[in-house]
Protein backbone atom coordinates (compact mmCIF):
# COMPACT_ATOMS: atom_id res chain seq x y z
CA UNK A 1 0.00 0.00 0.00
CA UNK A 2 3.29 2.38 0.60
CA UNK A 3 4.86 1.77 -2.60
CA UNK A 4 1.30 2.27 -4.33
CA UNK A 5 0.79 5.63 -2.56
CA UNK A 6 4.07 6.70 -3.72
CA UNK A 7 3.95 5.50 -7.04
CA UNK A 8 0.33 8.24 -7.44
CA UNK A 9 2.34 11.18 -5.23
CA UNK A 10 5.31 10.78 -7.87
CA UNK A 11 2.91 11.27 -10.37
CA UNK A 12 0.98 14.22 -9.11
CA UNK A 13 4.84 15.89 -8.86
CA UNK A 14 5.30 15.06 -12.03
CA UNK A 15 2.20 15.80 -13.88
CA UNK A 16 2.82 19.10 -11.59
CA UNK A 17 6.18 19.85 -13.36
CA UNK A 18 5.02 18.81 -16.82
CA UNK A 19 1.77 21.17 -17.12
CA UNK A 20 1.63 22.55 -20.55
CA UNK A 21 -0.07 26.14 -21.00
CA UNK A 22 -0.52 28.88 -23.68
CA UNK A 23 1.27 32.21 -23.55
CA UNK A 24 0.70 35.59 -25.63
CA UNK A 25 3.74 37.21 -25.85
CA UNK A 26 4.36 40.62 -28.19
CA UNK A 27 5.28 39.93 -31.59
CA UNK A 28 8.21 42.55 -31.00
CA UNK A 29 10.10 39.67 -29.11
CA UNK A 30 9.65 36.83 -31.64
CA UNK A 31 13.68 37.14 -32.07
CA UNK A 32 13.96 36.23 -28.13
CA UNK A 33 11.72 32.96 -28.29
CA UNK A 34 14.80 31.31 -29.81
CA UNK A 35 16.16 29.59 -27.10
CA UNK A 36 13.55 29.05 -25.02
CA UNK A 37 11.28 26.39 -24.46
CA UNK A 38 8.17 28.50 -26.02
CA UNK A 39 6.61 26.62 -29.05
CA UNK A 40 4.58 29.09 -31.25
CA UNK A 41 1.56 27.72 -32.36
CA UNK A 42 -0.18 30.79 -33.92
CA UNK A 43 0.25 34.52 -34.71
CA UNK A 44 -1.45 37.59 -35.11
CA UNK A 45 -0.34 41.38 -36.31
CA UNK A 46 1.08 41.94 -33.02
CA UNK A 47 1.63 38.64 -31.03
CA UNK A 48 2.10 35.18 -30.80
CA UNK A 49 0.47 32.46 -28.94
CA UNK A 50 2.95 29.47 -27.96
CA UNK A 51 2.79 27.22 -25.72
CA UNK A 52 5.33 25.55 -23.05
CA UNK A 53 6.15 22.90 -20.25
CA UNK A 54 5.44 25.15 -16.91
CA UNK A 55 7.73 24.01 -14.78
CA UNK A 56 7.06 24.13 -10.59
CA UNK A 57 6.77 27.29 -9.02
CA UNK A 58 9.33 28.44 -6.91
CA UNK A 59 7.93 30.27 -3.79
CA UNK A 60 6.75 33.63 -4.06
CA UNK A 61 6.73 32.91 -7.91
CA UNK A 62 2.95 33.78 -9.22
CA UNK A 63 3.26 30.86 -12.47
CA UNK A 64 6.24 29.41 -12.12
CA UNK A 65 7.45 31.55 -15.72
CA UNK A 66 9.42 33.84 -13.58
CA UNK A 67 12.69 33.24 -15.99
CA UNK A 68 11.52 33.76 -19.00
CA UNK A 69 13.10 36.94 -20.63
CA UNK A 70 10.22 38.91 -22.19
CA UNK A 71 6.79 40.18 -20.60
CA UNK A 72 3.83 37.43 -21.41
CA UNK A 73 -0.04 36.89 -20.15
CA UNK A 74 -0.83 33.56 -19.35
CA UNK A 75 -3.69 32.58 -21.25
CA UNK A 76 -4.75 28.53 -20.25
CA UNK A 77 -4.15 24.92 -19.28
CA UNK A 78 -3.35 22.23 -21.54
CA UNK A 79 -5.45 20.48 -23.26
CA UNK A 80 -8.51 22.82 -23.21
CA UNK A 81 -11.42 21.62 -21.60
CA UNK A 82 -14.02 18.81 -22.73
CA UNK A 83 -14.94 18.81 -25.93
CA UNK A 84 -13.25 22.16 -26.20
CA UNK A 85 -11.26 23.67 -29.15
CA UNK A 86 -9.02 26.58 -29.58
CA UNK A 87 -9.73 28.93 -32.44
CA UNK A 88 -8.42 32.57 -33.96
CA UNK A 89 -12.01 34.16 -34.23
CA UNK A 90 -12.52 37.71 -36.51
CA UNK A 91 -15.14 39.91 -37.15
CA UNK A 92 -16.18 41.86 -39.95
CA UNK A 93 -16.02 45.53 -40.53
CA UNK A 94 -20.14 45.63 -40.15
CA UNK A 95 -19.56 44.18 -36.32
CA UNK A 96 -17.93 46.97 -33.71
CA UNK A 97 -15.38 45.27 -31.22
CA UNK A 98 -17.59 45.74 -28.42
CA UNK A 99 -20.40 44.28 -29.74
CA UNK A 100 -18.22 41.03 -31.49
CA UNK A 101 -16.67 40.85 -27.83
CA UNK A 102 -20.32 40.41 -26.29
CA UNK A 103 -21.25 37.23 -28.95
CA UNK A 104 -18.07 35.34 -28.37
CA UNK A 105 -18.29 35.92 -24.50
CA UNK A 106 -22.05 34.41 -24.73
CA UNK A 107 -20.34 31.08 -26.63
CA UNK A 108 -16.66 31.11 -25.82
CA UNK A 109 -14.26 31.40 -23.06
CA UNK A 110 -11.93 34.43 -24.20
CA UNK A 111 -8.54 34.01 -23.84
CA UNK A 112 -6.82 37.10 -25.70
CA UNK A 113 -7.18 39.95 -27.89
CA UNK A 114 -4.88 41.31 -31.28
CA UNK A 115 -6.41 43.82 -32.90
CA UNK A 116 -10.16 42.87 -34.11
CA UNK A 117 -8.83 39.16 -33.74
CA UNK A 118 -9.79 37.15 -30.71
CA UNK A 119 -7.79 33.67 -29.71
CA UNK A 120 -10.77 32.05 -27.70
CA UNK A 121 -11.54 28.51 -26.44
CA UNK A 122 -15.14 27.30 -27.52
CA UNK A 123 -17.58 24.08 -28.38
CA UNK A 124 -17.48 23.44 -31.99
CA UNK A 125 -21.55 23.59 -32.45
CA UNK A 126 -21.17 26.79 -30.09
CA UNK A 127 -18.72 28.84 -32.01
CA UNK A 128 -20.08 27.84 -35.51
CA UNK A 129 -23.43 28.64 -34.54
CA UNK A 130 -22.89 32.46 -34.89
CA UNK A 131 -20.55 32.33 -38.34
CA UNK A 132 -23.89 34.39 -39.99
CA UNK A 133 -23.36 37.15 -37.66
CA UNK A 134 -20.23 38.58 -39.05
CA UNK A 135 -17.62 35.94 -38.10
CA UNK A 136 -14.85 33.57 -39.35
CA UNK A 137 -12.94 31.13 -37.18
CA UNK A 138 -9.60 29.47 -37.66
CA UNK A 139 -8.91 25.95 -36.01
CA UNK A 140 -5.60 26.11 -33.90
CA UNK A 141 -4.35 22.57 -34.24
CA UNK A 142 -1.11 23.87 -31.89
CA UNK A 143 1.05 22.05 -33.74
CA UNK A 144 4.59 24.88 -34.03
CA UNK A 145 4.11 27.17 -36.89
CA UNK A 146 7.06 29.29 -39.05
CA UNK A 147 6.69 32.92 -37.42
CA UNK A 148 7.58 35.65 -40.69
CA UNK A 149 10.23 37.92 -40.51
CA UNK A 150 9.29 41.17 -39.41
CA UNK A 151 9.94 44.02 -41.88
CA UNK A 152 13.26 45.92 -42.09
CA UNK A 153 13.19 49.51 -42.07
CA UNK A 154 14.67 49.55 -45.76
CA UNK A 155 12.41 47.43 -47.26
CA UNK A 156 9.32 49.20 -45.93
CA UNK A 157 8.03 50.76 -49.40
CA UNK A 158 6.08 48.92 -51.90
CA UNK A 159 8.70 47.27 -54.42
CA UNK A 160 8.42 47.69 -58.15
CA UNK A 161 8.68 44.89 -60.73
CA UNK A 162 8.97 45.88 -64.50
CA UNK A 163 7.63 43.04 -66.71
CA UNK A 164 7.58 42.52 -70.11
CA UNK A 165 4.11 41.71 -71.62
CA UNK A 166 4.14 37.74 -72.54
CA UNK A 167 2.25 37.07 -75.61
CA UNK A 168 0.74 33.76 -74.02
CA UNK A 169 -0.61 35.19 -70.80
CA UNK A 170 -2.21 38.07 -72.86
CA UNK A 171 -3.50 35.49 -74.93
CA UNK A 172 -5.15 33.50 -71.77
CA UNK A 173 -6.23 37.11 -70.22
CA UNK A 174 -8.23 37.50 -73.38
CA UNK A 175 -10.07 34.59 -73.18
CA UNK A 176 -11.23 34.87 -69.80
CA UNK A 177 -15.02 36.93 -70.07
CA UNK A 178 -17.40 38.24 -67.72
CA UNK A 179 -20.13 36.03 -68.54
CA UNK A 180 -18.31 32.78 -68.35
CA UNK A 181 -17.45 33.27 -65.30
CA UNK A 182 -20.50 34.98 -64.11
CA UNK A 183 -22.58 31.50 -65.44
CA UNK A 184 -20.19 29.44 -63.18
CA UNK A 185 -21.09 31.50 -60.03
CA UNK A 186 -24.84 30.85 -61.08
CA UNK A 187 -24.45 26.98 -61.14
CA UNK A 188 -22.23 26.56 -57.92
CA UNK A 189 -24.72 29.36 -56.11
CA UNK A 190 -27.73 27.75 -56.89
CA UNK A 191 -28.90 29.74 -59.32
CA UNK A 192 -29.40 27.33 -62.09
CA UNK A 193 -30.01 24.07 -61.77
CA UNK A 194 -26.50 21.68 -63.28
CA UNK A 195 -25.92 18.01 -64.48
CA UNK A 196 -23.57 16.36 -61.69
CA UNK A 197 -22.54 12.57 -61.97
CA UNK A 198 -25.14 11.77 -64.84
CA UNK A 199 -28.57 13.84 -62.73
CA UNK A 200 -29.99 17.04 -62.62
CA UNK A 201 -29.50 19.64 -59.23
CA UNK A 202 -29.71 22.01 -57.78
CA UNK A 203 -26.73 23.53 -55.46
CA UNK A 204 -28.28 25.38 -53.06
CA UNK A 205 -25.79 24.88 -50.43
CA UNK A 206 -22.27 23.85 -50.02
CA UNK A 207 -22.65 24.09 -46.45
CA UNK A 208 -19.69 21.48 -45.38
CA UNK A 209 -21.51 19.25 -43.63
CA UNK A 210 -24.87 19.20 -45.83
CA UNK A 211 -25.48 16.34 -48.35
CA UNK A 212 -25.02 19.17 -51.25
CA UNK A 213 -21.26 19.96 -50.42
CA UNK A 214 -20.79 16.65 -51.80
CA UNK A 215 -22.63 17.26 -55.04
CA UNK A 216 -20.47 20.90 -55.63
CA UNK A 217 -17.37 18.74 -55.15
CA UNK A 218 -18.38 16.05 -57.83
CA UNK A 219 -19.59 19.40 -60.10
CA UNK A 220 -15.84 21.16 -59.66
CA UNK A 221 -14.40 17.86 -60.15
CA UNK A 222 -16.06 17.21 -63.33
CA UNK A 223 -15.23 20.90 -64.87
CA UNK A 224 -11.90 20.17 -64.27
CA UNK A 225 -11.72 16.87 -65.91
CA UNK A 226 -13.08 18.75 -68.90
CA UNK A 227 -9.91 20.69 -69.08
CA UNK A 228 -6.70 19.79 -70.48
CA UNK A 229 -5.04 18.99 -66.79
CA UNK A 230 -3.03 16.12 -66.24
CA UNK A 231 -4.57 15.05 -63.51
CA UNK A 232 -7.48 15.54 -61.03
CA UNK A 233 -8.25 14.15 -57.69
CA UNK A 234 -9.91 14.29 -54.36
CA UNK A 235 -8.06 15.04 -51.39
CA UNK A 236 -9.86 12.97 -49.10
CA UNK A 237 -9.60 14.45 -45.00
CA UNK A 238 -11.16 14.12 -41.98
CA UNK A 239 -12.10 16.66 -39.39
CA UNK A 240 -14.38 16.54 -36.01
CA UNK A 241 -16.49 13.69 -36.46
CA UNK A 242 -16.52 14.43 -40.81
CA UNK A 243 -14.61 13.01 -43.40
CA UNK A 244 -14.56 15.54 -46.55
CA UNK A 245 -12.33 16.36 -49.31
CA UNK A 246 -10.72 19.02 -51.50
CA UNK A 247 -10.87 18.82 -55.61
CA UNK A 248 -7.15 19.19 -56.60
CA UNK A 249 -6.33 19.48 -60.95
CA UNK A 250 -2.63 19.10 -61.56
CA UNK A 251 -1.11 20.93 -65.10
CA UNK A 252 2.37 18.99 -64.79
CA UNK A 253 5.52 21.48 -65.79
CA UNK A 254 8.20 20.47 -68.05
CA UNK A 255 10.70 21.92 -67.16
CA UNK A 256 10.66 21.57 -63.34
CA UNK A 257 7.61 19.15 -62.74
CA UNK A 258 8.68 18.99 -59.15
CA UNK A 259 8.00 22.25 -58.37
CA UNK A 260 4.48 23.93 -58.35
CA UNK A 261 2.20 26.77 -56.81
CA UNK A 262 -1.16 26.60 -55.99
CA UNK A 263 -4.08 29.19 -57.14
CA UNK A 264 -7.09 28.50 -55.06
CA UNK A 265 -9.97 29.37 -53.60
CA UNK A 266 -12.73 27.40 -50.58
CA UNK A 267 -15.89 25.98 -52.31
CA UNK A 268 -18.27 25.85 -48.99
CA UNK A 269 -20.30 28.45 -47.47
CA UNK A 270 -22.77 29.37 -44.89
CA UNK A 271 -25.52 31.31 -43.89
CA UNK A 272 -28.40 31.77 -40.97
CA UNK A 273 -29.93 28.55 -43.04
CA UNK A 274 -26.37 26.89 -43.88
CA UNK A 275 -28.22 23.09 -44.05
CA UNK A 276 -30.71 24.07 -46.39
CA UNK A 277 -29.39 27.73 -48.09
CA UNK A 278 -26.68 29.03 -48.74
CA UNK A 279 -25.66 30.59 -51.80
CA UNK A 280 -22.47 31.92 -51.67
CA UNK A 281 -21.77 33.35 -54.80
CA UNK A 282 -18.82 36.12 -53.23
CA UNK A 283 -17.76 34.07 -50.07
CA UNK A 284 -17.10 31.85 -51.94
CA UNK A 285 -17.98 30.88 -55.09
CA UNK A 286 -15.76 34.14 -56.85
CA UNK A 287 -12.90 32.57 -55.25
CA UNK A 288 -13.55 28.88 -56.44
CA UNK A 289 -14.20 29.91 -59.85
CA UNK A 290 -11.02 31.84 -60.15
CA UNK A 291 -8.84 28.79 -59.46
CA UNK A 292 -11.39 26.67 -62.25
CA UNK A 293 -11.11 29.57 -64.74
CA UNK A 294 -7.32 29.38 -64.88
CA UNK A 295 -7.35 25.60 -64.86
CA UNK A 296 -8.93 26.16 -68.21
CA UNK A 297 -7.33 28.32 -69.96
CA UNK A 298 -3.77 27.74 -68.96
CA UNK A 299 -4.19 23.93 -69.00
CA UNK A 300 -4.10 24.07 -72.87
CA UNK A 301 -0.64 25.38 -73.24
CA UNK A 302 2.83 24.36 -71.53
CA UNK A 303 4.12 25.59 -68.39
CA UNK A 304 7.50 25.30 -67.30
CA UNK A 305 6.58 25.09 -62.95
CA UNK A 306 3.66 22.19 -62.14
CA UNK A 307 0.65 24.29 -60.75
CA UNK A 308 -1.61 22.99 -58.65
CA UNK A 309 -5.62 23.81 -59.11
CA UNK A 310 -7.28 23.77 -55.84
CA UNK A 311 -10.72 24.28 -54.46
CA UNK A 312 -10.55 23.70 -50.90
CA UNK A 313 -13.51 22.33 -48.37
CA UNK A 314 -14.48 23.02 -45.03
CA UNK A 315 -12.73 26.88 -44.49
CA UNK A 316 -15.63 28.09 -42.86
CA UNK A 317 -15.39 25.44 -39.68
CA UNK A 318 -11.81 26.75 -39.74
CA UNK A 319 -10.04 25.87 -42.55
CA UNK A 320 -9.77 22.43 -42.61
CA UNK A 321 -9.22 21.62 -46.30
CA UNK A 322 -6.28 24.03 -46.67
CA UNK A 323 -4.58 22.87 -43.24
CA UNK A 324 -5.07 18.85 -44.12
CA UNK A 325 -3.71 19.68 -47.48
CA UNK A 326 -0.27 21.88 -46.26
CA UNK A 327 0.07 19.45 -43.33
CA UNK A 328 0.39 16.65 -46.44
CA UNK A 329 2.55 19.26 -48.34
CA UNK A 330 4.97 19.51 -45.71
CA UNK A 331 5.04 16.12 -44.56
CA UNK A 332 6.64 14.99 -47.55
CA UNK A 333 9.02 18.00 -48.15
CA UNK A 334 6.91 19.30 -51.48
CA UNK A 335 8.57 21.99 -53.40
CA UNK A 336 5.66 24.41 -52.86
CA UNK A 337 6.65 27.66 -54.09
CA UNK A 338 3.94 30.09 -53.47
CA UNK A 339 -0.19 30.31 -53.02
CA UNK A 340 -2.18 32.70 -54.42
CA UNK A 341 -5.64 32.31 -52.49
CA UNK A 342 -8.89 34.25 -53.91
CA UNK A 343 -11.72 34.52 -50.89
CA UNK A 344 -14.49 37.09 -51.47
CA UNK A 345 -13.07 38.66 -54.84
CA UNK A 346 -16.51 40.18 -56.56
CA UNK A 347 -18.06 42.39 -54.21
CA UNK A 348 -17.69 46.50 -55.38
CA UNK A 349 -19.42 49.13 -54.08
CA UNK A 350 -17.52 52.40 -54.65
CA UNK A 351 -16.82 52.12 -58.38
CA UNK A 352 -13.07 52.70 -57.86
CA UNK A 353 -12.18 48.83 -58.53
CA UNK A 354 -10.18 48.20 -55.65
CA UNK A 355 -9.02 44.96 -54.52
CA UNK A 356 -5.99 44.79 -51.21
CA UNK A 357 -3.34 41.68 -51.77
CA UNK A 358 -2.82 40.42 -48.05
CA UNK A 359 1.04 39.35 -48.15
CA UNK A 360 1.97 39.28 -44.60
CA UNK A 361 5.82 40.30 -43.84
CA UNK A 362 8.10 37.37 -45.53
CA UNK A 363 10.35 38.93 -48.45
CA UNK A 364 9.17 35.91 -51.14
CA UNK A 365 5.11 36.66 -49.85
CA UNK A 366 5.41 39.97 -50.79
CA UNK A 367 7.26 39.62 -54.05
CA UNK A 368 3.85 37.49 -55.18
CA UNK A 369 1.98 40.88 -54.29
CA UNK A 370 4.22 43.60 -55.93
CA UNK A 371 4.03 40.81 -59.13
CA UNK A 372 0.65 41.00 -58.89
CA UNK A 373 0.73 44.98 -59.07
CA UNK A 374 2.67 44.58 -61.53
CA UNK A 375 0.91 42.62 -63.83
CA UNK A 376 -2.42 44.49 -63.42
CA UNK A 377 -0.50 47.30 -64.94
CA UNK A 378 1.63 45.71 -67.34
CA UNK A 379 -2.01 43.80 -68.84
CA UNK A 380 -3.89 46.92 -68.34
CA UNK A 381 -6.50 45.15 -66.13
CA UNK A 382 -7.77 47.91 -64.66
CA UNK A 383 -7.57 47.59 -60.54
CA UNK A 384 -6.65 49.60 -57.93
CA UNK A 385 -4.31 47.42 -56.22
CA UNK A 386 -3.09 47.73 -52.35
CA UNK A 387 -0.16 45.75 -51.00
CA UNK A 388 -0.55 45.34 -47.40
CA UNK A 389 1.93 42.93 -45.28
CA UNK A 390 -0.65 41.99 -42.80
CA UNK A 391 -1.49 38.39 -42.95
CA UNK A 392 -4.45 37.71 -40.98
CA UNK A 393 -5.75 33.77 -40.07
CA UNK A 394 -8.97 34.01 -41.67
CA UNK A 395 -8.88 32.15 -45.01
CA UNK A 396 -6.50 29.59 -46.63
CA UNK A 397 -3.52 31.36 -47.04
CA UNK A 398 -2.92 31.07 -43.87
CA UNK A 399 -2.20 26.75 -43.86
CA UNK A 400 0.32 27.61 -45.75
CA UNK A 401 1.71 30.67 -44.85
CA UNK A 402 1.91 30.08 -41.36
CA UNK A 403 4.01 26.40 -42.14
CA UNK A 404 6.70 28.51 -43.93
CA UNK A 405 4.86 28.57 -47.23
CA UNK A 406 5.27 31.80 -49.31
CA UNK A 407 1.49 32.60 -49.64
CA UNK A 408 -0.72 35.71 -50.95
CA UNK A 409 -4.76 36.83 -49.74
CA UNK A 410 -6.36 38.44 -52.83
CA UNK A 411 -9.75 39.54 -51.02
CA UNK A 412 -12.26 42.35 -52.13
CA UNK A 413 -11.71 45.77 -50.90
CA UNK A 414 -14.90 46.70 -50.18
CA UNK A 415 -16.78 43.89 -48.39
CA UNK A 416 -19.64 41.91 -49.37
CA UNK A 417 -22.78 43.42 -46.65
CA UNK A 418 -24.19 39.73 -47.27
CA UNK A 419 -21.63 37.93 -45.62
CA UNK A 420 -22.53 34.95 -44.47
CA UNK A 421 -26.19 35.05 -45.15
CA UNK A 422 -28.81 34.03 -47.86
CA UNK A 423 -28.57 37.32 -49.26
CA UNK A 424 -24.78 36.39 -50.87
CA UNK A 425 -26.11 36.17 -53.95
CA UNK A 426 -24.97 36.83 -57.36
CA UNK A 427 -28.24 38.81 -57.94
CA UNK A 428 -27.02 41.21 -55.49
CA UNK A 429 -26.33 44.61 -56.33
CA UNK A 430 -23.09 44.25 -54.74
CA UNK A 431 -21.91 41.76 -57.05
CA UNK A 432 -19.88 43.34 -59.82
CA UNK A 433 -19.34 41.11 -62.30
CA UNK A 434 -16.99 43.39 -64.49
CA UNK A 435 -14.52 44.15 -61.48
CA UNK A 436 -14.64 39.66 -60.49
CA UNK A 437 -13.20 39.19 -64.10
CA UNK A 438 -10.76 42.04 -63.49
CA UNK A 439 -9.07 40.69 -60.17
CA UNK A 440 -9.65 36.74 -61.71
CA UNK A 441 -7.18 38.24 -64.87
CA UNK A 442 -5.04 39.56 -62.55
CA UNK A 443 -4.73 36.43 -60.31
CA UNK A 444 -4.37 34.22 -63.42
CA UNK A 445 -1.70 36.57 -65.04
CA UNK A 446 0.33 36.59 -61.38
CA UNK A 447 0.78 32.57 -61.46
CA UNK A 448 1.29 32.84 -65.07
CA UNK A 449 4.31 34.95 -64.48
CA UNK A 450 5.63 32.48 -62.20
CA UNK A 451 4.86 29.59 -63.63
CA UNK A 452 6.56 30.46 -66.63
CA UNK A 453 4.96 29.65 -70.14
CA UNK A 454 7.28 26.69 -72.26
CA UNK A 455 6.56 27.29 -75.50
CA UNK A 456 9.89 26.95 -77.56
CA UNK A 457 9.13 23.52 -77.87
CA UNK A 458 12.58 22.34 -79.37
CA UNK A 459 12.10 19.01 -78.77
CA UNK A 460 9.74 18.95 -81.89
CA UNK A 461 12.31 20.81 -84.29
CA UNK A 462 15.58 21.54 -84.91
CA UNK A 463 16.89 24.50 -82.97
CA UNK A 464 16.57 27.47 -84.97
CA UNK A 465 14.15 30.15 -86.19
CA UNK A 466 11.08 29.04 -87.24
CA UNK A 467 9.81 31.40 -89.99
CA UNK A 468 6.02 31.38 -90.88
CA UNK A 469 4.67 31.82 -94.39
CA UNK A 470 2.32 34.76 -94.45
CA UNK A 471 0.23 32.67 -96.90
CA UNK A 472 -0.96 29.89 -95.43
CA UNK A 473 -3.93 29.26 -94.14
CA UNK A 474 -5.15 27.28 -91.07
CA UNK A 475 -8.91 27.87 -89.93
CA UNK A 476 -11.21 27.69 -88.07
CA UNK A 477 -8.30 28.10 -84.91
CA UNK A 478 -9.07 27.75 -82.29
CA UNK A 479 -11.57 24.99 -83.25
CA UNK A 480 -13.22 22.45 -81.70
CA UNK A 481 -14.39 19.96 -84.61
CA UNK A 482 -12.14 20.13 -87.25
CA UNK A 483 -10.01 22.92 -88.95
CA UNK A 484 -8.39 23.47 -92.31
CA UNK A 485 -5.01 23.60 -93.18
CA UNK A 486 -4.22 25.30 -96.89
CA UNK A 487 -0.62 25.59 -97.85
CA UNK A 488 0.52 28.36 -100.62
CA UNK A 489 1.07 26.83 -103.75
CA UNK A 490 5.00 26.59 -103.81
CA UNK A 491 4.62 24.43 -101.10
CA UNK A 492 3.31 21.32 -102.50
CA UNK A 493 5.17 18.13 -101.60
CA UNK A 494 5.60 18.88 -97.58
CA UNK A 495 5.64 16.58 -94.84
CA UNK A 496 3.20 17.61 -92.51
CA UNK A 497 3.06 16.76 -88.74
CA UNK A 498 1.07 17.80 -85.95
CA UNK A 499 2.42 17.15 -82.05
CA UNK A 500 1.12 18.21 -78.65
CA UNK A 501 3.30 20.60 -75.90
CA UNK A 502 5.33 17.71 -74.64
CA UNK A 503 6.78 17.19 -78.43
CA UNK A 504 5.09 13.99 -79.06
CA UNK A 505 3.88 13.21 -82.76
CA UNK A 506 0.07 13.05 -82.53
CA UNK A 507 -0.74 12.74 -86.28
CA UNK A 508 1.43 13.35 -89.94
CA UNK A 509 0.31 14.16 -93.03
CA UNK A 510 2.06 13.23 -96.54
CA UNK A 511 1.85 16.14 -98.91
CA UNK A 512 3.15 14.41 -102.07
CA UNK A 513 2.10 15.35 -105.62
CA UNK A 514 -0.44 18.60 -105.82
CA UNK A 515 -1.97 18.06 -102.31
CA UNK A 516 -2.17 21.63 -100.47
CA UNK A 517 -5.45 21.11 -98.73
CA UNK A 518 -5.82 19.10 -95.65
CA UNK A 519 -7.85 18.89 -92.96
CA UNK A 520 -7.20 17.77 -89.17
CA UNK A 521 -10.01 16.48 -86.73
CA UNK A 522 -8.83 16.57 -83.64
CA UNK A 523 -7.51 12.90 -83.28
CA UNK A 524 -4.43 11.44 -82.63
CA UNK A 525 -3.77 8.12 -84.76
CA UNK A 526 -5.89 6.29 -81.85
CA UNK A 527 -8.46 8.48 -82.84
CA UNK A 528 -8.70 9.93 -79.56
CA UNK A 529 -9.01 13.58 -78.85
CA UNK A 530 -7.66 16.08 -76.18
CA UNK A 531 -8.03 19.69 -76.21
CA UNK A 532 -5.05 21.63 -75.67
CA UNK A 533 -2.55 23.51 -78.06
CA UNK A 534 -0.45 21.37 -80.76
CA UNK A 535 2.13 22.71 -83.23
CA UNK A 536 2.25 22.02 -87.04
CA UNK A 537 5.12 21.86 -88.34
CA UNK A 538 6.08 22.06 -92.03
CA UNK A 539 9.28 19.79 -93.67
CA UNK A 540 10.72 20.53 -90.46
CA UNK A 541 11.52 24.78 -91.13
CA UNK A 542 8.18 25.63 -90.38
CA UNK A 543 5.68 26.47 -86.97
CA UNK A 544 2.40 27.31 -86.07
CA UNK A 545 0.41 27.03 -83.63
CA UNK A 546 -3.02 25.18 -83.58
CA UNK A 547 -6.14 25.38 -80.10
CA UNK A 548 -7.85 22.28 -79.97
CA UNK A 549 -11.11 23.83 -78.18
CA UNK A 550 -13.21 21.26 -76.16
CA UNK A 551 -16.48 20.25 -78.08
CA UNK A 552 -20.01 21.20 -76.83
Amino acid sequence: MKKVFLFVFFLVIVSGICEEVLLQIPFSYRERLKGTPLIPVAFFENSIIARTVKPDRSPGEKDGLANLPFEYKLLSPLPAGKDEIFYIVYHSPYLNHSTARFILKEKSTILAEDGNAFFVKAKEEEITSILHLGFDITYVSLQPVVLPEPVKEEDKGEGEIDLQENPVIREILDRITPSEIAQIVRELSGEVPVTVRGRIDTIRTRYATAAKNSSAAWYIYEKLSGYNLDSVNFHTFSWSSYTDSNVIGTKNGRVYPRRYYIIGGHFDCTSESPSTYAPGADDNASGVVAAMIAAKYMSLYPWKYTIKFIAWNAEEFGLYGSDRHAQLVQSRGDSLLGVINGDMIATELTNLDSVRVYTGTRTSSRAIGDTFFAVNQRYNIGLGVRRSTSMQANSDHYSYYSRGYDAVHVFEDDMCPYYHTTGDRITASSFDTIYFCKVVKAMVATLATFAQPDTELLAIGEKGNFKPLSSIEISPNPFSSSTVIKLPKNRENCQIGIYDSEGREVISFSGEGKRRVFSWDGKNKEGKRRPGIYFLRISNKELYKLVLLRSG
